[in-house]
């Protein structure tokens, strides 16, 4: 029998429980939407531009009887509009159920939130930079991990003076901002467009900055992060649940 946890906040009767449950299931559902109404709102006017796009080679094509430009337009746009699907969303705010579901959360310590905004320094990046494989391919500038990896002591100082910049004002590297989006083929028909997985390839800066500030974050995770989420948390095992299952089942 599984043990659940509850706090002082938490719903005393089946009423109250079942409110409780049906507001954390749409706040869930808000944060889902959350994060991809910016998504949703790019692809939006991208298949407008595109179509647009198409409309000026159509007349184009009329006088010249070239198409081609035409017929990968409309590929483009059908790519598109099948990620505008994937990603679509409808976006509700409702300040209430945040209150509700921060209600009971850990929080972290002062100490710890003070050596989170700590500056990144150049043994950090450098130090993220080496935890990364080569062999990848890189994002929108071109330089892959080797690269980085090769000119660290011409690249390395000049990497964190523009990462401290951009922390003071709030504002990344253009190139930091943009992503190749490239496919990559799924089991089954590959005339269809839903088994082509779109991947998006990031610019080797970017995700040494994400590495590094990561590593920030691992060192207190398991002081706000639940006991019973073992996966990707430092020292601890996703074998514990399976060991905990099988416990359950002996004692059942």
């Amino acid at each position: 029998m599984l043990q659940r946890r509850v706090s002082q906040d938490s719903p005393t009767t089946s009423r109250d429980l079942r409110q409780w449950w049906d507001h954390g299931k749409v706040l869930i559902q808000q944060l889902c939407h959350e994060y991809t109404v910016n998504i949703t709102r790019d692809i939006t006017k991208s298949l407008e531009d595109l179509e647009i796009a198409i409309v000026e080679l159509q007349a184009l094509a009329e006088s010249t009887g070239d198409r081609r430009h035409v017929e990968e337009l409309k590929v483009k746009k059908a790519l598109m509009a099948d990620l505008l699907d994937l990603y679509r969303s409808e976006h509700r705010d409702s300040k209430e159920l945040l209150d509700i579901f921060y209600q009971g959360l850990p929080k972290v310590s002062s100490e710890d939130n003070a050596a989170l905004e700590g500056p990144l320094v150049l043994e950090e990046l450098h130090a993220a930079l080496n935890t990364m494989p080569g062999g990848k391919a890189p994002g929108i500038d071109g330089l892959p991990v080797e690269f980085y990896k090769f000119f660290w002591k011409e690249l390395g100082e000049d990497l964190l003076e523009v990462l401290e910049k951009s922390f003071r004002e709030r504002c990344l590297p253009l190139s930091s901002l943009r992503a190749v989006i490239t496919l990559l083929p799924k089991k089954g028909d590959l005339q269809d467009i839903k088994n082509w997985r779109p991947v998006s390839l990031l610019c080797t800066d970017y995700k040494v900055m994400s590495k590094a500030l990561a590593n920030h974050l691992r060192d207190i995770v398991d002081s706000v992060i639940q006991t019973d989420q073992t996966y990707c948390v430092p020292n601890r095992s996703i074998v514990d649940n399976v060991s905990l299952i099988q416990d359950i089942l002996d004692i059942s």
